[in-house]
């Protein structure tokens, strides 16, 4: 289950993902260097980009985020039916 990234968002990752090595590090410390809680963490980006990965050999389908809060929903209610 993932949620759509708007396309905002998209064009954000497809942008840094296009940034040599050194400019995403320097992009990383300005954010970091930042009001603190902007700082994203390592593992992250590192999920960001594999589910990015994923999603472009097709192994990762993206569905609307109203669709992946109703599927938590059920399953926590089937969850609850049977403890």
């Amino acid at each position: 289950m993932t949620a759509t990234l708007t396309p905002t968002v998209q064009t954000l990752i497809e942008t840094f993902r296009n940034l040599s090595t050194e400019e995403q590090k320097s992009f990383r410390e300005e954010i970091a260097a930042g009001a603190g809680d902007a700082f994203i963490p390592e593992a992250h980006w590192e999920i960001l980009m594999e589910r990015e990965h994923l999603s472009q050999q097709g192994q990762d389908r993206a569905i609307p985020a109203e669709e992946a809060f109703r599927q938590i929903r059920e399953k926590l209610h089937r969850e609850r039916r049977t403890s």
